[in-house]
């Protein structure tokens, strides 16, 4: 069955019950595809509230906020962290922005979970890449927030339409 055959009411059905990180692991497989899903998910995407990457320790979630709750969307952790997460599947790549980074779909409590992974010295060129890619693929509408613990040490990135930073003294985001 080829996706981008099927009529738009049938696309706009099956991408409105995916979930975000499947909609945007999807979209990294063709660009066909990534247009196919943003014009059918407009609506979708405008009712997001926010995008929070929140950064109390490796590995960095990303995640949605809106008006229904959390909705995870990816995971980015150290190639070191490997053997901190239940992966049944093997290594793929996908050009982000320009950069081939490394993915992995790992499974928590047998629910898929993307996982970016970085070299130590790429960590800020793979966070600006899935930035860009999410900035592309979501839009301007949505506002990203930075979010850390005070004890968690590392230099808050310069992302495009990033309209929030904060510091919370505990580790619950």
């Amino acid at each position: 069955m080829i996706l981008s055959k099927l009529p738009s009411v049938v696309q706009n059905e099956i991408f409105y019950k995916m979930e975000y990180s499947d909609l945007l692991l999807l979209s990294l497989a063709s660009k066909n595809i990534k247009k196919l899903i943003k014009l059918s998910q407009t609506r979708r995407f405008k009712s997001i509230g926010y995008i929070v990457y929140g950064c109390t320790s490796e590995p960095y979630l990303l995640y949605i906020r809106n008006k229904h709750g959390v909705d995870f969307i990816l995971k980015i952790a150290q190639h070191e962290e490997y053997d901190k997460y239940f992966c049944s599947i093997k290594d793929f790549q996908f050009d982000v922005s320009g950069k081939i980074l490394d993915f992995r779909l790992c499974y928590q409590n047998q629910i898929p979970c993307p996982v970016v992974f970085f070299h130590p010295q790429e960590k800020k060129t793979v966070i600006n890449s899935m930035h860009n890619y999410l900035f592309d693929f979501f839009g301007s509408t949505v506002e990203y927030h930075w979010k850390s613990a005070s004890y968690y040490e590392f230099h808050i990135p310069q992302l495009r339409n990033l309209s929030a930073c904060s510091i919370t003294l505990g580790t619950h985001l």
